[in-house]
């Protein structure tokens, strides 16, 4: 039996999968003798039909046999997408929608068990109405769509909640190769990021760690040592880490990041900038940032040093600032917080906000850190035991 996601009576379900196992069984009658050539790409994509016309002619067969025996098979996109053209095919050749084609007179004395059973009985012959509950959805039919956008937004495409790796059997196989490669490099590009980010992590943990030390520390002294961390970590990547490097918008002329992080081993690949500001001016940091920043870069990141105000009170600003940010240009709002992720990975205190770049409608995150340097009632506790 096909399975059906929508909750009806069990009786139901083998009523249509009677009406699936006639579709598919009269398809295969008419051509299985003259063959299937003609009829099977308006069934499957035409790239599939000649690269593996055997499959093509499994899935029908599938489809006829699965309707009839007794386990539960669920469906991948390949089959819904035959299936779905199945019924626009049987439509097409009754004429009618409405053709009945199986005995229900079975289910007149049904008790319904689901409160939609009443439809789903009313609607058994009514084949247009199988194109909505027999499939949770109709993305197999839009790949083409997907696959454009995967390829020229990216990071856009991320918002859909599509696996494409799912529909592989639906892409031609020169464009799945194309994909494979790219969420190979995804991945590397993915694991790339984490270390970056677990590293700055990791650095900060380590200075709080001194508090006393933490305390006297400079702005530029902080950043100098998280960049050397960062130089050490990253080396055997090939990744390069520099600091006050000058790009980007300044009032006089391009301004100096805290932190530029690329690649050179095939061009000069952009990985992420980085901004280092004590608290207070955390509203002209990410502006600065973003000033900076370009559609080329991969992420960004703050790091926020607090040495004179409350941590709650710091988290709580932050989150408000960045829930509420955007970027007005001649009355319209650009770089808008599209999305925020609190502790991320289970890191305490790093938030994340998704962005869309302007230039591009690609979707892009900045990390933001903060490294805690007030902490006066720890303070405090530790000279009460000392006068004791």
């Amino acid at each position: 039996m096909i399975n059906i996601q929508f909750q009806m009576s069990n009786e139901i379900k083998v009523k249509i999968n009677e009406v699936i196992y006639e579709i598919a069984n009269t398809f295969i009658e008419f051509f299985e003798d003259d063959g299937f050539d003609i009829i099977m790409p308006s069934i499957f994509p035409p790239s599939l039909v000649r690269e593996n016309f055997s499959s093509c002619q499994n899935v029908i067969y599938d489809l006829r046999d699965y309707s009839k025996d007794k386990y539960k098979h669920s469906l991948n996109p390949l089959y819904q997408y035959a299936l779905f053209h199945l019924i626009d095919w049987y439509i097409d050749l009754s004429d009618s929608s409405e053709e009945i084609i199986v005995d229900t007179s079975s289910l007149e004395n049904l008790i319904p068990e689901f409160p939609d059973d009443k439809y789903f009985i009313d609607n058994l012959h009514n084949l247009e109405e199988y194109k909505e509950f027999m499939f949770d959805d109709w993305d197999f039919l839009h790949i083409e769509d997907y696959v454009k956008i995967y390829f020229e937004l990216p990071n856009y495409f991320n918002q859909y909640g599509i696996d494409l790796s799912e529909y592989l059997d639906l892409i031609p196989k020169d464009i799945a190769r194309e994909y494979l490669e790219l969420e190979k490099n995804k991945g590397t590009t993915n694991n790339r990021k984490e270390k970056i980010v677990r590293t700055i992590y990791e650095a900060i943990v380590t200075k709080e760690k001194d508090p006393i030390r933490l305390k006297n520390t400079s702005e530029t002294q902080l950043s100098d040592d998280i960049a050397d961390l960062l130089i050490s970590s990253l080396r055997e990547d090939k990744i390069i880490v520099v600091r006050e490097q000058p790009m980007g918008f300044a009032l006089k002329g391009p301004g100096e990041l805290d932190f530029y992080i690329y690649s050179n081993i095939e061009g000069n690949e952009e990985i992420a900038i980085g901004e280092n500001k004590e608290w207070g001016n955390f509203e002209k940091q990410i502006k600065q940032l973003i000033g900076y920043m370009n559609e080329r870069i991969e992420f960004g990141f703050t790091i926020v040093f607090n040495k004179s105000t409350q941590l709650k009170t710091v988290l709580n600003r932050r989150k408000e600032f960045l829930n509420d940010f955007y970027i007005e240009h001649e009355n319209v709002r650009y770089f808008e917080t599209l999305e925020m992720i609190l502790d991320f990975n289970e890191m305490s205190n790093v938030l994340v906000t998704k962005h869309r770049h302007p230039e591009s409608e690609q979707i892009f995150e900045l990390y933001h850190f903060v490294c805690n340097a007030y902490r006066p009632e720890r303070k405090s506790a530790a000279k009460q035991a000392r006068l004791k």
